[in-house]
């Protein structure tokens, strides 16, 4: 398994343990220190998309699609 891919397994079951929790009880320093991380994870996240998305025209084409945003958006269920 790629590195990507093993990463993603780890981040899915981090926040799926996150799921019931519930910011309420953090104290304001913590909510602050989350929200500034937070921001920064998404931040590095979309990067490695980017990344990916700019190597990945042979998914598109394999499908039958021409480039990856609609392939994408197809699968994903996200806009173009």
């Amino acid at each position: 398994m790629s590195r990507v891919l093993a990463a993603c397994e780890v981040i899915e079951a981090e926040l799926k343990s996150l799921a019931e929790v519930n910011p309420i009880f953090m104290s304001t320093e913590e909510k602050a220190e989350a929200l500034k991380r937070t921001v920064a994870l998404e931040s590095q996240l979309t990067e490695l998309r980017f990344r990916v998305m700019a190597s990945s025209q042979d998914v598109a084409e394999a499908q039958g699609f021409h480039s990856v945003a609609p392939w994408l958006a197809h699968h994903a269920h996200v806009r173009r």
